[in-house]
């Protein structure tokens, strides 16, 4: 078993000070059904005491989960950088599992590729003051970071939660009612195609043989 040395985070924290750090915050995942990654992430976070702070949205089951991720990535990439960006974020390929760390409905504390099997990586991050940069963990070393203000965040966590897969196993009393909407809803002709060609892309075409960049993450290609 591969071992990761943790980067950029300190493992100093009480079993208390974690449960008041998950009080407010929520692990949004975006997985496929067919990643054996995701499972071991999903059955990770299910042992966990965090697990009703955990949401997976399956692109296989709902298009609204490709549409968003494909949204947020778009405008990820418009903040200023630094790093290895790209290792982690590209709206035209979907490493899976794809893990947003969102405090209070507004901040963005950590954006993680990979199967992430270490509780204290978890708590650690959760328990995070919000600030002005996002890190970005490939596994559990960090490999850049965004720039983002509090407005840029809200905006990017809002756009994540506007979805909540009517399957997801979590149970979220600080989530708003007017939040679990979906996308779809919207009707727009061009959004919906684009779904499809998302979809189509990130999903059902898959090469013969690819490289894994991340250890832990499988990632659908076009």
């Amino acid at each position: 078993m591969l071992t990761l040395v943790l980067t950029g985070l300190n493992y100093a924290v009480s079993e208390n000070s974690s449960e008041a750090c998950f009080s407010d915050v929520v692990l949004y995942t975006y997985a496929s059904t067919g990643c054996p990654h995701c499972a071991k992430l999903r059955s990770f976070f299910d042992s966990t005491d965090f697990r009703d702070k955990c949401i997976f949205c399956y692109g296989e089951r709902h298009l609204e989960c490709i549409y968003n991720y494909y949204n947020f990535t778009q405008e990820a990439l418009k903040l200023q950088s630094s790093g290895d960006v790209n290792r982690v974020i590209d709206p035209y390929r979907l490493p899976v599992p794809f893990t947003i760390v969102i405090k209070n409905k507004t901040y963005i504390l950590g954006i993680v590729v990979g199967e992430v099997l270490d509780r204290g990586f978890w708590v650690n991050l959760a328990c995070r003051e919000p600030g002005g940069e996002i890190p970005l963990y490939a596994g559990t070393s960090q490999v850049g970071s965004l720039k983002a203000n509090f407005t840029e965040q809200l905006s990017l966590a809002q756009l994540v939660l506007s979805f909540m897969p009517p399957d997801y196993s979590t149970n979220q009393p600080w989530l708003p009612g007017e939040l679990i909407v979906g996308i779809v809803a919207v009707g727009v002709p061009v959004a919906v195609i684009g779904v499809y060609y998302l979809y189509t892309h990130l999903f059902l075409k898959e090469s013969a043989k690819r490289k894994m960049p991340v250890k832990g993450a499988s990632r659908k290609r076009r």
